[in-house]
Formats: C-alpha cells, sequence, structure tokens
C-alpha cells in the first residue's frame, strides 16, 4: 500500500474520530489578518508550529516518529505536489518538551487561485531508534526545496519519492490532518491561522478551551491558560503573506542581472540590453511571482540598468551593489491586474 493510501486509509477507519480544531483569532495571543487570500494577491506558508508526543508508547525505542507534511497546489500553471519531513528530536522527548518546533512544511508559495490541498501525517515507524538516522537524513534533503521553488522543483520531486519509499511500509499513520481550502467565494477560504490536531476524542478534551500561547497550545482561559500535556498533538500556523520577503534567493535573476551590468561595464551596450530584456522577460514569467511583485521587481531592475546604460554608476565592480542589497530597496505595489512583457519592458 502507498504513503498515500495509507494516510487515506486511516482517515476512512471506523470508530474513533480525533479532533481536528481551527482555533478562533480571538483565542490566539498575537494579531494577524485572517482575511481570505485571492488569487494572485499573496502567497502562503505552512508552519508545523508545535509537535508534542506523550509518553504513552516507547517512542524512540519500538517506535520512531516522523512528521510527513504534503501540499497540492497549482504551480507554474500545473497541479505540483511539495513534500517535506520533519525529524523529531529524542532529546527533547526525554524531557517531556514538545519534539518539534517551528518547522516549515511548505515555504512561500504564490497562491495562484483553484484548490490548494494539505496534509500532515505523524507516522510510526516500528523498529529501533536507529531509523532516526534515516529519516534525519531525509529531513535535511528535504530542507533543500527552498524558494524560489521553481528552482527546486527537480528535488522537490526526488524529495517525494524519497519519503513515499520510506514510509509506504510503515506499519501506522498515528495522527494525521488533511483539508483542501478554496480562494474567495468557496466555503473552505484559505486564510491564516492556527489547526491544531489531537490524537483525542471530545470526550476527551473540550476544544472550546484551546487556545494559542506563545506560540503553544493551551488549555483554559486565555489569561491563565497552561500547556497541553498527557495526549499526542500536531498545531499547524497558515501564514499567508502580501509580498515576499525572500528575493535576494531569487539566483536566476540576479546572474541574468550581473550579466547585464557586466556588458554595460565592458562597453557592450547590445549584450547589456539582451541580458536586461532576458531578466524583464524572466519577472514577467516567474512562477514565484505575483503580478505586483513582477511589476515592482522589473521596474527596480529596469532603472537600475538605465543607469549602467546611461554610464550614471561607478564602472568599478568593487563599487557594485549586490543583489540581496538592490532587492532590499524594493518598493512595494498595489497594482496586482495581469501583466505582459511589453509593459514590463517599456514601463508604460
Amino acid at each position: 500500500m502507498s504513503l498515500r493510501d495509507k494516510i487515506t486509509s486511516w482517515f476512512q477507519q471506523d470508530g474513533v474520530h480525533f479532533v481536528a480544531h481551527a482555533i478562533p483569532k480571538h483565542l490566539v495571543d498575537v494579531a494577524y489578518d485572517d482575511g481570505p487570500i485571492a488569487a494572485d494577491r499573496g502567497y502562503l506558508r505552512v508552519w508545523l508550529v508545535d509537535m508534542f508526543l506523550a509518553q504513552s508508547r516507547r517512542w524512540f525505542q519500538d517506535w520512531q516518529p516522523a512528521v510527513q507534511g504534503r501540499v497540492k497546489l497549482t504551480f507554474a500553471d500545473q497541479s505540483v505536489e511539495l513534500m517535506r519531513l520533519a525529524a523529531p528530536s529524542s532529546d527533547k522527548f526525554k524531557t517531556g518538551q514538545s519534539v518539534v518546533s517551528n518547522y516549515v512544511l511548505l515555504d512561500l508559495v504564490p497562491f495562484r487561485g483553484g484548490l490548494v490541498e494539505i496534509e500532515a501525517a505523524l507516522l510510526a515507524l516500528k523498529g529501533a531508534d536507529h531509523l532516526g538516522a534515516v529519516v534525519s537524513i531525509l529531513a535535511g534533503f528535504a530542507d533543500l526545496v527552498v524558494p524560489p521553488i521553481v528552482n527546486t522543483i527537480e528535488i522537490a520531486t526526488k524529495v517525494k519519492e524519497a519519503i513515499t519509499k520510506l514510509f509506504a511500509d510503515s506499519d501506522e499513520v498515528h495522527l494525521a490532518a488533511h483539508n483542501t481550502f478554496g480562494g474567495t467565494g468557496g466555503a473552505n477560504q484559505l486564510r491564516a491561522g492556527y489547526l491544531a490536531v489531537l490524537r483525542g476524542t471530545d470526550q476527551d478534551i473540550d476544544r472550546t478551551k484551546l487556545c494559542i500561547k506563545n506560540d503553544k497550545l493551551c488549555l483554559g482561559d486565555p489569561a491563565s491558560a497552561t500547556p497541553l500535556t498527557g495526549i499526542d498533538y500536531m498545531l499547524l500556523r497558515f501564514e499567508t503573506a502580501p509580498t515576499r520577503d525572500d528575493f535576494q534567493h531569487f539566483s536566476d535573476l540576479a546572474q541574468l542581472r550581473q550579466d547585464a551590468i557586466h556588458g554595460y561595464l565592458t562597453g557592450d551596450t547590445a549584450k547589456g540590453d539582451a541580458f536586461v530584456a532576458s531578466a524583464i522577460a524572466r519577472i514577467a514569467t516567474h512562477p514565484d511571482l505575483i503580478n505586483a511583485d513582477r511589476r515592482a521587481l522589473a521596474k527596480l531592475v529596469r532603472d537600475e540598468m538605465a543607469e549602467y546604460k546611461d554610464g550614471g554608476r561607478a564602472a568599478s565592480p568593487d563599487e557594485l551593489r549586490t543583489w540581496a542589497q538592490l532587492v532590499g530597496t524594493l518598493e512595494r505595489t498595489a497594482d496586482h491586474s495581469p501583466v505582459s512583457l511589453g509593459e514590463l519592458l517599456g514601463g508604460s
């Protein structure tokens, strides 16, 4: 049975229904915008904020836990699945702490509309703790899938294959959460917030008493709530952002900019113009960007390159701004309308 089939089967089993509860905004001790995200108006990031394992079984001895996160979304005009893996800490478990804290299950991706399917599963592998080494290696491999995602799709595919191969024969799905979200107008809209998944029923815990305090799942009145213990749980956080904060990692654009600068500084204006056009074309079609950021980034590159072309910037390579320094000056725009290459090239 495949890993996907195993998780699906776990949800379809008759019997106990565990608690999956979205924490109301007024029971969270930090302010955030929980308005629904619209297509091409922002980005999505998913965190495994906290995972706690009660000592109800021989974790890290007879069983090796691992958290698998899977997100299926519209990306670059196709449907793709991105998979991550969290390797819990046995040292923290021994001291009664959470075994995973603030682990990114999905890094920033643009929300293109349509449906976003999200799954997080706590998997239990039967065997000695030596499996932890294998899980840790895979988790480190999964960490290579960093934004911009378009540059790591091949790695993401290998991560998915490796994780699926390791866990397809896992003995047990211990706890899992699955949901599918849509954009504005649907009944289950994608928005920022916290989701608690507990290995317990409504008879075991009063979900109305669950709240978030200092990024921890707590029980009781918000002012005096204490961290929840004695029950296995995962706490997920859905983060939405109107723009990116990681433009410095867009190495493909950084290289095209560098090539254009080299052309202008060596007197080859045609070469500089060609690389500028290539950079703008890349921005216009970049699947990791929403339209507002395409506009802002294209203007930034176009304006800087005009200075080099006109000889207004220093010719010494030692005085060149780095790509990170350049994008640090990016001015945002609220114009989310569709862009065209002609518009970005001409600045109209």
